[in-house]
This record gives structure tokens, C-alpha cells and sequence, in this order.
């Protein structure tokens, strides 16, 4: 009788535990958004190319893939306007330089780097309006031309300021 005591209390103990953790889930979840529930909607404007350089459709890439990963780690819907949300911005900066001189007056790894600048704007709590620029970078070896990593490294660049973008504007740690 005293161990069928003990097992009932460890399923009520987490069963409780179960409950708390679910209840949590509505506040904060694994995508690491903590948006309040009140917000339904974002838009998100085509950012522009401040800098001329790069791919044609960098910055089109770019948009489209913020508004996908918005879509995918959050329940907001996407908007053209009266939006609970609005996030715009511009690529500043994409720059390619060379690293790790060698000897022989070359470099052994070159350096993408992409810069944007975005604005966000909650028109429920102002306090969490931002004006924020980030930048991030990928490097491949001197040996590999550009032209044949270009794609990836704009891709791989992209993923990190997605995740950056997407923190500072949805994490509210």
C-alpha cells in the first residue's frame, strides 16, 4: 500500500509539473520569442540596397527571407499595413577583404561581410521600438574564387543576421 501511495504522488507531483511547463510555453517558446499574445500581425517592408553592390536581388533575398522566418518561428501573420509590428531596413554594407596574409603578399582566407540597418516599431509598447544596425560575416579560402561561394556565403551570412534581427526584436530578455 505504501509503495501504490508513492507512485500516486509522484504522477500527481508531475502531472503539476506538466501543467506549470505547458502554461509557461504560452509566454515564452522554443523559437526564443517572447512576444505578448495581443500581437497578430507584422509587416515587413522591402529592404533596399544602400550600397549598390552585390547581387541584383540581394536585398529582395533578404526581405523574403525575413518574412518566411518570421512566419515559421512565430504566429504572426504577414501584413502590408495596420500592423501590430513593422520592421524595415537597408543593406549598408557588403565588403569583401582579404585575411591571414601570407608570405608571398596574398591572403590564405578572404571575408564577406554584409551590414544592415533596420527599424522596428511595436504599436502596442513603444518601449520596445528599436533603430539597430548588425553585421555579420563568412569566410573562405583564398583559393576558391568569389564568384563560386558568393551565393553561399550570402546565404550563410544571411542565416546569422536572420536569427540576430529576430532576437533583438522578439526576445524580450
Amino acid at each position: 500500500m505504501k509503495i501504490n501511495f508513492k507512485i500516486t504522488r509522484i504522477y500527481y507531483l508531475l502531472s503539476i509539473l506538466i501543467l506549470i511547463l505547458l502554461q509557461s510555453c504560452k509566454i515564452y517558446n522554443f523559437s526564443g520569442s517572447s512576444l505578448s499574445p495581443d500581437l497578430k500581425t507584422i509587416a515587413i517592408s522591402n529592404f533596399n540596397n544602400e550600397v549598390g553592390t552585390g547581387p541584383p536581388r540581394m536585398a529582395q533575398n533578404f526581405t523574403e527571407k525575413l518574412k518566411d522566418y518570421y512566419q515559421s518561428n512565430t504566429s504572426l501573420k504577414i501584413v502590408k499595413s495596420n500592423a501590430d509590428l513593422y520592421l524595415e531596413g537597408a543593406i549598408i554594407g557588403y565588403q569583401l577583404t582579404p585575411l591571414a596574409p601570407t608570405g608571398q603578399e596574398t591572403a590564405s582566407q578572404n571575408r564577406l561581410t554584409i551590414s544592415i540597418k533596420y527599424k522596428y516599431e511595436n504599436t502596442k509598447d513603444s518601449t520596445q521600438n528599436v533603430n539597430l544596425s548588425t553585421s555579420n560575416y563568412a569566410d573562405f579560402p583564398q583559393s576558391v574564387s568569389f564568384s563560386s561561394v558568393e551565393n553561399d556565403k550570402i546565404d550563410e551570412i544571411f542565416e546569422k543576421l536572420l536569427l540576430d534581427i529576430f532576437q533583438k526584436t522578439t526576445a524580450n530578455w
